[in-house]
């Protein structure tokens, strides 16, 4: 260990330098004071590693007394603090138990009552199919129970709302509408269309034609990049379809909270690729419309995926002439143009760019921009049930 004096070896070799001899004495008392420097610095030390230990068992004492307070604190949680119950009284701990008891059995019964709406679901379709005879009251010519003709079937709807006739579209009329699905349909937002960001999401739209000859049109895009692979969000789209649906149209009045009144039926299943249905939005006077549903999946020129799933307002001339036969008094409006298209390209395992396209005729710039706002809550609502909420981006 070095104790910063030189050595006795060093010294005479220095004293022989300079022209004189170091005497014996000299050495020794150099000596002496390295050894007491050794000494000193040996009893330094040990009280370091006396205070470090001190400090160390301090700071574990203190560890476990901090454990036997945290401890002492749950169990008066768990015993003391008592929740009333009846005419007796539960722990807090005993409280949560019988919460997440209860809300197990009401999640059985919600699965129940799913299966039960599934099956009525699936019954209803059954009677739709089958032919019988109409009910008719002496009161009025018109059929009261719905019933299926040999040119389509009536659509009926829960509480109260007015029923419809459906002619069926053919394969060869869908054939001829417009394919949204074509790789030369969807549209790409102009430069000049960007109006700001909301959540991450890109949001580009394009100023409502003010030409008197031209229906106002509401035309919007949604774009962002997602940390989702295309497999996983095709899986959560088909099982989460329902609550992913967008609503093409909706009245001025309507909020958000009000999407669970929306009511959803499947006209005409072709494949699972494409499907006719019908969007009935009730209000004091409900907003309908008819719509094909189409998804498909593609390969591009360097191996990536790239998925769109469309949903495009259809009508056709016998539906059209039913409705105007119907009149005023049916108390339904309908929507006859719009649509919805989803775009989800891979750009790797773990990464996909969404862009979401939405246009609708509108009658006001006012209701454009009520529009405007929820079709901005489908686009996070889409990536909320999409993504965990760690993932988001």
């Amino acid at each position: 260990m070095a104790t910063g004096l030189p050595s006795t070896d060093s010294l005479m070799a220095l004293a022989r330098t300079k022209g004189f001899q170091l005497t014996d004495r000299m050495a020794q008392a150099i000596e002496e004071a390295r050894e007491v420097k050794r000494q000193e610095h040996c009893v330094r030390m040990v009280a370091f590693r006396r205070r470090k230990k001190e400090t160390r068992e301090k700071l574990r004492e203190e560890h476990q007394q901090l454990e036997q307070q945290m401890k002492r604190c749950l169990e008066a949680v768990r015993n003391d603090i008592g929740v009333p119950v009846g005419n007796c009284y539960l722990s807090k701990m005993q409280s949560l138990q019988e919460l997440v008891v209860e809300r197990e059995a009401i999640q059985c019964h919600n699965a129940a009552l799913r299966d039960a709406i599934d099956q009525y679901g699936h019954c209803q379709r059954l009677l739709l199919e089958s032919t019988f005879s109409p009910v008719v009251d002496d009161r009025d010519d018109r059929m009261i129970l719905p019933g299926i003709n040999e040119d389509g079937w009536w659509v009926c709807f829960p509480r109260g709302e007015p029923s419809f006739h459906f002619y069926p579209f053919s394969k060869d009329e869908l054939g001829s509408l417009t394919n949204s699905l074509d790789p030369g349909f969807a549209s790409k937002p102009p430069s000049s269309s960007f109006v700001g960001t909301l959540f991450g999401w890109e949001v580009h739209r394009v100023p409502l034609l003010s030409e008197p000859s031209k229906p106002r049109s509401l035309h919007a895009w949604f774009t962002k990049r997602l940390n989702c692979s295309l497999d996983e969000a095709l899986k959560i789209s088909i099982e989460t379809e329902r609550e992913l649906c967008p609503i093409l149209a909706t009245p001025m009045d309507w909020n958000f909270n009000q999407r669970r009144d929306v009511v959803i039926q499947s006209l005409q299943d072709f494949n699972p690729m494409l499907r006719v249905m019908v969007h009935s939005i009730p209000g004091p006077k409900p907003l309908r419309y008819l719509c094909c549903v189409r998804r498909k999946q593609w390969e591009l020129h360097d191996g990536r995926r790239k998925l769109q799933l469309s949903m495009m307002i259809i009508d056709s001339k016998a539906n059209k002439i039913s409705r105007e036969a119907e009149g005023p008094q049916s108390g339904t409006e309908w929507v006859t143009e719009g649509g919805a298209y989803a775009t989800l390209t891979e750009v790797d395992d773990t990464t996909i760019d969404v862009t979401y396209e939405h246009h609708i005729s509108t009658k006001s710039e006012l209701q454009a921009a009520h529009l405007l706002v929820r079709w901005c809550q489908c686009a996070v609502r889409w990536e909320g049930i999409l993504l965990p909420s760690s993932l988001l981006c």
